[in-house]
């Protein structure tokens, strides 16, 4: 995901902005996005890779400590995924068709 993000943030946005500077309002959205999702994925591995090193242990009935593992991770999840669902909506609604606009005006672009 930070490979994508960084080539759309260092490569791609900067680009279609120099080209066709009204792009410039559908990119600061995506752009900010990036940084939060980048964080909220984090905190979703972390906690994901503690649940999995909790849940290692079950030896049938599950302990407190693993339900709160489990709580924790489900909570997390629940909330990366609006991010991600609002992010690539954002995408379709705003960047791509200032992008289909741009490349209908000039099959050159990009």
């Amino acid at each position: 995901m930070e490979g994508h993000h960084n080539v759309e943030d260092h490569h791609y946005f900067p680009m279609f902005q120099r080209a066709e500077p009204s792009l410039m309002q559908g990119v600061e959205i995506p752009d900010r996005d990036h940084r939060i999702i980048h964080d909220a994925l984090g905190k979703l591995a972390s906690a994901t890779h503690k649940c999995l090193e909790r849940l290692g242990r079950t030896e049938g009935v599950m302990t407190s400590d693993q339900r709160f593992a489990l709580d924790e991770l489900l909570a997390l999840i629940k909330h990366t995924a609006p991010l991600l669902r609002q992010h690539l909506g954002d995408k379709e609604e705003i960047v791509i068709p200032l992008l289909l606009e741009r490349v209908r005006s000039d099959p050159d672009f990009g």
